[in-house]
């Protein structure tokens, strides 16, 4: 399944001139690990430490490998597409440490932004 994706995302990529189509790919290929992401960060008792992070990361890859195919496509098609992407995963990351200090409300409200996306 991985190499078809992304063998299918190379050959259409003449169909990708449009930014919205290239932002609901992207959306797309990031929303299982944004999820689960949110998922952990509301579970979180307290903020972890700073080191965490490139482990986050790390395990999110592995298990989400589609989102590092689409980071691969999206660095090829250039920095005005690549920032932009790069600016949400760090956002999403940065949930990790919010999220734990936010009120219960606060943290429903974000798990069901995240969630009802699916």
């Amino acid at each position: 399944m991985r190499a078809s994706l992304y063998q299918w995302m190379q050959e259409s990529k003449a169909a990708m001139n449009s930014s919205m189509l290239i932002a609901a790919f992207a959306d797309g290929a990031t929303l299982m690990a944004s999820s689960t992401l949110i998922d952990v960060a509301s579970r979180l008792q307290k903020a972890p430490s700073w080191w965490v992070a490139p482990l986050v990361v790390v395990g999110l890859f592995m298990f989400f490998p589609e989102t590092w195919q689409m980071l691969q496509i999206i660095w090829n098609l250039g920095a005005w597409v690549m920032l932009p992407f790069t600016w949400s995963i760090v956002e999403r990351v940065r949930q990790i440490w919010t999220l734990p200090a936010a009120s219960r409300p606060e943290k429903i409200r974000r798990r069901t932004l995240t969630v009802d996306r699916l």
